[in-house]
């Protein structure tokens, strides 16, 4: 088992005006949320989000815990 010392978060934010626009949001890669506190080995994944009548606004977000 890891230690959950640290947490880092990474997440993609896109509307319905953004993906037509531009095109599709890239996204929240877990590399990414490592990246972001630090970690070089998770021992928890979690997720939250946030959305606005299905597609018209979203907020999605990975949460990696470790050390």
């Amino acid at each position: 088992s890891v230690p959950l010392e640290k947490t880092g978060e990474s997440c993609e934010y896109s509307s319905l005006l953004h993906a037509y626009l531009i095109g599709a949001a890239g996204g929240a890669p877990i590399e990414v949320a490592m990246q972001n506190g630090g970690i070089t080995k998770f021992g928890a994944v979690d997720h939250h989000g946030f959305n606005l009548l299905g597609a018209l606004y979203y907020k999605a977000c990975i949460v990696v815990s470790g050390q």
